[in-house]
């Protein structure tokens, strides 16, 4: 409940902050008095010609009422320019009665020159009184206004905002999610730089999740982040001067961070209430229900129009007080109290003109005097209207969605012109609506997993006559949508019969369930209704059967709790468990095999002790029968097909190693490496110390390692974890959850992984004991009729003796603990062998242990020695340590033929072999080839598991390449990498043997410098680097002509791209060049005392990028370079005509075309690379400046021609020349955008990209192509049309073109080239009559 102590709270802070008043006034910084926290966001308005831009600034802050911002701005850095404080607004308080909180915002101009990054910041005293006694508090905001490349415009800050009173039991704070959207699509990561550290609360930087290390001490806690931006890729910022900077994005294994692109604060606090009997929503904590949108939703809003936002929520047993809301000042909420507890509330909001392109931050949280629901936050992206929108209502039915659309909301919409996603399926009319009735599975309907519910969308666009060159009808997009709760609760008893129950959410979607009692395990007599209430025997079986009921072609129901209590309320504070979170939790209790829409299960008969409804009867003896509701939580789904087998959402297996060094203080640092796999790359950390002292964790970072869809779509992530121990005394780290993937022996289960860590001092080594090294595939399938042994890697590195067992339960080393029949673990060489099972899917819970080869000591420094002597048996020895080793293992349907090189795939030269030893070297990067054949299925891929930053690429001959680069932190510490090559024969995939291989890291080895070039490679080693080298004896590939040369310090040389036997690589993202240098010795000689060196030399060539570059009225030849890798320089022309001969003159710029006029183009480098050609992949036009927009034309696609009238006049050459006719969009699109990429291959080598050509087949033949030179697109409400260009239209001109159709055209050639070469040729095109103008475009009008 509310504590009054807030009050006081703020009486003492304001004692003891007088003197911090007088202070804080000579920087103009009022001092904040009970302050909960404030958040900031900017974006940019005008850049006007003079170069200054003018910024927007929204302002939260949280505090006691009164509710007047006590904070004032200064500028801490740079030109701020002139801050406008527009009045503050409520954005929301307390209404208790208490008086307790108030939040407000404020809106805050400036007018900045441009020149370069500013800082505002904003500090004072006091925080609230809170758990770590934190006081003063300090906000900064970095401001870049410089002009980005990839946007054209100036950057805009992450959006994010709190609630201003955070509230959560003790035991029920797992995780908090914060708001993180970026407008422009960047990186966000979440930082706690100069902030209070918390012990127990980790911060994930990249999603911005809070998750609990720990138990938290009631009361509040300060929390007080930066929200930085990265760039997805390279961009540079240009200043009003011409200066640029370079942004990069964010990559967390460097060792320094880069500039972020901007700054702002996230400050909160999160109050720990005292714990509450049950965390689950809906009991102790109100729940939110739908309508209420989802954390992290976008919604979309209109200038001028009334937006709404519908909240509900439901709480058992008490009323609710309030929705707490943070969103712009003037929005309104109305509240409405309804039945069984639940409330609804309607928040209204109209943007206003200066609101417009604003991305508005909305948090809200259900909340009654005691409790609070979870916060969730959306992001209301403001726009213009610039289509119709029609009012319409939705009707969800359990297999349909019908949709009518009032006429008198879209006057001169003309039926006809409309359809849905899929044009086949008609729309139809009344004098009063448009109608509409599709399946949820036909006309384009799709499906979303939001989490706690399925969605189905469609919508209704209008469409243009291909014949016609303009229109002015009005565009339409509708989108309409309904939700269908995953997660229903049905409940049976003993007494009243209950059947076909259909559950219902205001005016969303429902799904119907049947829940009865059956006579016997059989299944398929239903008690009779008339026989109610049963009269059941205590000990007696009880069964019943779930049933789910839908159109949909592919579900499965998945019973996810079922719990007991005494009477008709499923949230009684009497109740026990027989489902939980899909785990069987009543020893009693069996499931009996079913289909995927049903669950049918037994359970003994019991009653509740303590007189609740007991009757009796004799029969022979006292029997008891009583009265119990069984309540049980449906979970209905999307089936995730694995190959044969249903599988559920949930964990493939996961592993951990670890390797300890002792620091110079006496205490230890723990590297662990975990990895885990699931259906989605989780890589949260939530192990647990199950025992000992476990330390501190100092250092977390996390990433996906591979993927796959087959074998029901999984993804394995591995993260390091570095912990710091005062002492060397043995502790337990576990992590458990539900629930395993779908499986053949208990359908889900608990999962559980267990590691045990004795850091004593080894008297053989020296050193504290490491564990032994291990990884393995999420999932590994073998067909039913295929015996095979997986040779699970058992290394390790204090060359102990490693063994693999079962998990005990009792020992929580696993969930389910199942030794599953037709397998065979051989303990001693950790082989799993499989001989015949049942198909489906099988977990694996093993332990790999160590044990010492002779009787050693451990010694501590907290506690007295221990003896470890080799294995004998199970029960007498203690192992070194323990570390899990789970996976999933699949029993597919029967092969063909079980031969390797069949079907199953077999590897090929130069595999490595199983248990090879691989050397690595620090900072040199490791390439592991796989390859591998089959005769009749295709290889399609080499699944892996690996470290961290691991990676994996196909080259052109078919082989997959592993590349891995150790760092130095890496030296002395053992890999493991296993993989596996997967093959398809029609709708089958097969997989191969798993192999394992061990990659020790050494010591960095010559240190060389490679420069790369256009057309030659350059070298340079260090000779102090390599012992016994002779400079004079060394060359290129053996060659005699290639020569290497030397000096007193350095080996050098020099050699062309094509030239010394370079060898040319290709990968699909990738052109390599190789070359060796070899020793060679005199040919007259018999004997040599000189050292055999081979030092492999590599340039590798990025083929695809995208760079923006600046250029005036004629554009010069371009050189694109990126650091690191080679470069080439290309040039962009016009010509006359199809001859190519006369270059259109730069001075003639604009150039002036007709519609339907050619326009020929070529793109050639300056200086041609030998053995080399140009492939003209695709050309596609879209209405902004983003290739990747979702609404395009394609004109050129995987090297075919799409559109009609482009012609190529070259094939396999080092240029590339065509030509098009000018078309225009139709619709209200102010400009276009068309963006080409060409390819660099090698010449003549039938495996490159460029010698495959047209591979699609999408030429579109001549009469089904549109004829009047048009790309047909569709517009909708959610999109802004704005671009980089500013228009300049002279008095003719306006009058020749109607206002609300500008034809402009941006055409961008070759913005993304292969080798790191990019060209990008701009022009512009305006309408003057029938004529189209054509002009280079200078920078500063982009």
């Amino acid at each position: 409940m509310y504590s009054h102590r807030k009050t006081d709270i703020c009486l003492f802070t304001m004692a003891h902050a007088a003197l911090l008043l007088l202070i804080s006034l000579t920087v103009s910084v009022g001092p904040a008095i009970c302050f909960y926290g404030a958040s900031m966001t900017f974006t940019p308005g005008n850049r006007y010609p003079d170069g200054t831009v003018e910024m927007h600034f929204y302002y939260r802050e949280s505090g006691k009422l009164p509710c007047d911002p006590q904070v004032s701005w200064v500028c801490d850095s740079g030109d701020c320019g002139v801050l406008t404080y527009a009045d503050p607004g409520i954005t929301d308080q307390d209404h208790s009665g208490q008086i307790l909180w108030c939040q407000s915002e404020r809106h805050m101009t400036t007018n900045v020159s441009g020149d370069e990054p500013f800082t505002l910041r904003g500090s004072g005293c006091c925080w609230a009184n809170n758990v770590h006694d934190v006081r003063e508090w300090m906000l900064r905001s970095l401001v870049d206004t410089g002009q980005r490349s990839d946007t054209q415009t100036t950057n805009r800050s992450p959006v994010s905002a709190t609630i201003p009173n955070i509230r959560v039991p003790q035991n029920c704070f797992q995780s908090l999610h914060l708001l993180v959207h970026d407008p422009d699509g960047d990186d966000v990561r979440c930082k706690c730089q100069s902030c209070h550290q918390h012990p127990n609360i980790y911060l994930e930087e990249g999603s911005c999740t809070l998750s609990s290390n720990g138990t938290l001490d009631v009361g509040l806690h300060v929390l007080e982040f930066t929200l930085e931006d990265y760039p997805a890729s390279n961009i540079t910022l240009m200043n009003r001067n011409g200066i640029s900077s370079v942004r990069n994005p964010y990559n967390q294994t460097a060792n320094a961070d880069p500039t972020p692109l901007s700054q702002v604060p996230l400050q909160f606090v999160v109050e720990i209430q005292p714990p509450v009997h049950s965390c689950a929503p809906g009991v102790n904590r109100p729940s939110l229900l739908p309508p209420t949108p989802l954390h992290g939703d976008v919604q979309h809003a209109v200038v001028g129009r009334v937006h709404i936002i519908n909240l509900r929520a439901q709480r058992m047993g008490d009323s609710f007080l309030d929705f707490q809301v943070s969103g712009p000042w003037n929005m309104s909420t109305t509240l409405r109290n309804t039945s069984q507890g639940v409330t609804e509330a309607m928040l209204t909001w109209t943007p206003q003109e200066s609101d417009l392109h604003h991305h508005v931050p909305l948090c809200f949280a259900a909340e009654t005097l005691q409790s609070q629901s979870e916060m969730r936050c959306i992001v209301i992206v403001v726009a213009k209207s610039r289509v119709l929108s029609g009012e319409a209502e939705v009707f969800c039915e359990d297999s349909s969605i019908s949709i009518a659309v009032s006429k008198a909301s879209m006057k001169g919409i003309d039926q006809s012109w409309l359809q849905l996603r899929d044009p086949t399926c008609s729309l139809t009319s009344n004098d009063t609506h448009i109608l509409g009735t599709m399946s949820l599975n036909t006309c384009g309907t799709t499906m979303e997993d939001s989490g706690d519910f399925l969605v189905f969308k469609n919508e209704i666009n209008s469409f243009e006559n291909p014949n016609e060159v303009i229109t002015r009808r009005s565009q339409i997009k509708i989108g309409f949508s309904c939700q269908y709760p995953k997660v229903a609760s049905v409940s049976n008893h003993y007494i009243n019969k209950k059947s076909d129950y259909i559950f219902t959410e205001s005016s969303f979607g429902t799904f119907s369930y049947t829940f009865d009692i059956f006579t016997d395990s059989n299944f398929s007599s239903r008690a009779d209704p008339s026989l109610y209430p049963l009269e059941i025997n205590l000990m007696d079986m009880l069964y019943m059967g779930i049933a789910a009921h839908s159109a949909l072609p592919e579900v499965r129901l998945f019973v996810e709790s079922c719990k007991a209590t005494p009477d008709d309320n499923p949230y009684s504070a009497l109740f026990y468990d027989i489902i939980k979170e899909g785990c069987i939790m009543d020893d009693t209790v069996a499931v009996y095999q079913s289909d995927s829409r049903t669950y049918d299960f037994g359970i003994q008969a019991f009653k509740f002790t303590g007189g609740y409804n007991e009757r009796s009867a004799v029969i022979s003896g006292q029997i008891l029968f009583m009265s119990i509701i069984m309540s049980v939580s449906a979970l209905f789904s999307a089936l995730l097909l694995l190959a044969s087998t249903a599988s559920a959402s949930h964990f493939y297996g996961g592993t951990m190693t670890f390797d300890p060094r002792k620091n110079p203080d006496g205490s230890y640092r723990v590297d662990i490496r975990f990895k885990e796999a699931y259906h989605s790359c989780d890589t949260g950390d939530s192990w647990g110390c199950g025992s000992g002292n476990c330390g501190s964790r100092s250092n977390y970072v996390s990433n996906r390692v591979d993927s796959s869809s087959n074998g029901g779509s999984w993804c394995q992530t591995e993260a390091v974890m570095k912990r710091t121990v005062s002492n060397n005394s043995p502790f337990q780290l576990q992590k458990s959850s539900c629930c395993w993937i779908y499986n053949t022996v208990s359908n889900v289960g608990n999962w559980r992984l267990l590691t045990h860590i004795d850091l004593g001092e080894r008297s053989d080594t020296s050193k504290p004991n490491r564990s032994p090294v291990v990884t393995a595939l999420p999932i590994v399938r073998v067909p039913q009729n295929c015996a095979r042994n997986y040779n699970l890697l058992s290394c390790d590195p204090d060359h102990d003796q490693v063994r693999c067992r079962y998990g005990v339960f009792s020992a929580n080393e696993c969930g389910m603990c199942n030794q599953h029949a037709g397998f065979t673990l051989d303990q001693s060489t950790c082989t799993l062998s499989y001989a015949n099972a049942t198909k489906g899917v099988y977990a694996f819970e093993l332990v790999m242990e160590d044990y010492p080869t002779q009787n050693i000591t451990l010694n501590y420094t907290a506690m007295a020695a221990a003896v470890r002597s080799p294995f004998r048996n199970a029960s007498s020895n203690s192992p070194l340590s323990k570390i899990p080793l789970q996976f999933s293992l699949e029993v597919e349907a029967p092969a063909p033929s079980c031969t390797e090189g069949e079907y199953l795939p077999r590897f090929l030269h130069p595999t490595p072999h199983n248990g090879e030893h691989i050397q690595a070297r620090v900072n040199q990067e490791l390439e592991i080839r796989v390859a591998a054949t089959a005769t009749f299925s295709s290889i399609t891929d080499v699944v892996f598991s690996g470290p961290l930053n691991s990676t994996k690429e196909t080259t052109t001959t078919g082989e997959y390449v592993i590349n891995w680069t150790p760092t130095s932190e890496n030296y002395g510490q053992h890999f493991p990498i296993c993989f596996i090559a997967e093959g398809q024969y029609g709708s089958r995939n097969y997989q191969s043997e798993m192999r394992c291989v061990i990659v020790v890291v050494e010591a960095a080895g010559p240190r060389a410098h490679v420069t790369c070039t256009k057309d030659a490679m350059s070298v340079s080693i260090e000779r102090a680097t390599i012992s016994g080298i002779h400079g004079d004896h060394l060359r290129l590939n053996n060659n005699a002509s290639c020569p290497v040369f030397s000096n007193n310090t350095h080996v050098f040389t020099t050699f062309s791209l094509n030239g010394c036997g370079t060898q040319i690589e290709e990968t699909e993202e990738h052109l390599f060049f190789k070359n060796t240098i070899v020793t060679y010795d005199n040919p007259n000689h018999i004997i040599t005392r000189k050292n055999v060196f081979e030092i492999e030399v590599m340039c590798k060539y990025q083929k695809k990028s995208s760079i923006t570059t600046r250029f005036d009225a004629h554009r010069p030849a371009i050189n694109f370079t990126e650091r690191g890798f080679g470069s080439f320089s290309y040039q962009f022309e016009f010509y006359q005509s199809d001859s190519f001969r006369s270059m259109r003159n730069p001075s003639s710029y604009p150039l002036e075309y007709n519609v339907g006029d050619k326009i020929y183009m070529e793109i050639a480098p300056v200086n041609v690379v030998q053995n080399t050609e140009v492939f003209l992949e695709s050309c596609v036009a879209t209405p902004y400046d983003n290739p990747n927009y979702p609404i395009s034309y394609p004109i050129i696609t995987n090297g075919c021609e799409v559109d009609e009238t482009v012609n190529i006049y070259t094939s396999h050459q080092a240029n590339v020349k065509f030509s098009m006719e000018a078309f225009k969009f139709i619709g209200q699109y102010d400009q276009v955008f068309i963006s080409c990429s060409i390819i660099l291959c090698e010449a003549n080598n039938p495996n490159t990209r460029c010698a495959q050509g047209c591979t699609n087949g999408t030429q579109v033949a001549p009469s089904s192509h549109v004829h009047k030179r048009e790309a047909a697109m569709q517009t909708g409400s959610h999109f802004i049309s704005q671009g980089p260009l500013r228009l300049r239209r002279s008095a003719s001109l306006t009058e020749a073109i109607s206002p609300s159709l500008n034809l402009n055209l941006v055409f961008v050639a070759g913005c993304v080239v292969a080798v790191v070469a990019m060209v990008c040729g701009m022009m512009v095109y305006k309408s003057r009559g029938s004529k189209v103008n054509y002009q280079l475009l200078k920078s500063d009008e982009i």
